[in-house]
Parts: C-alpha cells; structure tokens; sequence
C-alpha cells in the first residue's frame, strides 16, 4: 500500500452496521449478533469502542485517535493496530464506508 492509499483510507468515514443486530454490552468487551447470518462476533474494548463510534461522520484518523483519549486502552497500541481495528471490523461487514 503506497502512502496515497493510506491517505484515502485514513480519509474514510465508516458507519456501522445496527441493522439485524443484537448488542450486549460487558464488562470488557461486547457481543454483536448478526441475526440474519446467525454470526456472533465479540469485540474487545478498543474494537468495541471504535465500532460505538463508526457513525459516518469520523474518518479513519479520527476513530483511531480515540482510542487514545480513553485510559481503558490497551497501552503501547500502535497506529497500524487502530486501522487494522477498522478493517477487521470492515472486513466481518460490522462497518462500511459513508462516502
């Protein structure tokens, strides 16, 4: 990936999916139910965190930068960990993109 795709997905605006879903919030993590494709995903906190905040209207960059304003966050996570957060959750269809 060259440094001009970077830049376009750090630039991305996800949304997360909140249809069909079934959501529980824990102590640490939380647990998303796909109803229709009966799939369960549990997602840590820092997944979790970014997911709550997949509105559409955050890029990349900025979901990744909360991670760093919580004291709940795992220390020592790297930037290219917080993209991976999003494309991972991008990648199970728990988010996509708002553009």
């Amino acid at each position: 990936m060259n440094n001009r795709d970077i830049k376009q997905n750090l630039e991305l605006r996800p949304l997360a999916q909140r249809d069909g879903l079934v959501v529980k919030k824990l102590e640490n993590e939380m647990l998303v139910y796909e109803t229709e494709r009966q799939k369960a995903h549990c997602l840590n906190h820092n997944a979790a965190l970014i997911w709550e905040h997949c509105d559409g209207s955050r890029s990349v960059g900025e979901l990744s930068g909360l991670l760093d304003l919580t004291d709940n966050t795992s220390n020592n996570i790297s930037k290219a960990q917080k993209e991976q957060i999003v494309d991972c959750l991008e990648s199970v269809g728990e988010v996509r993109s708002a553009c």
